[in-house]
């Protein structure tokens, strides 16, 4: 699996956007299969707040 480096965005708390990656490497570590594209998004969107839902995925989503 490559490494994650994106900017946080300010609306992301770090305690959440920290227990977002926590949970995707634990779903998707070794010998688990390969995550998709929307797979690290879902995961932030699980443990953010959901009025941040729509900046969350225009920031991951827009071309």
């Amino acid at each position: 699996m490559g490494f994650i480096n994106f900017k946080q965005p300010a609306f992301i708390q770090n305690k959440s956007y920290a227990k977002a990656l926590r949970d995707f490497l634990q779903q998707f570590g070794y010998p688990a299969r390969a995550p998709v594209s929307t797979d690290l998004i879902n995961a932030i969107l699980k443990v953010s707040d959901a009025k941040y839902h729509t900046q969350s995925r225009d920031l991951f989503e827009k071309e």
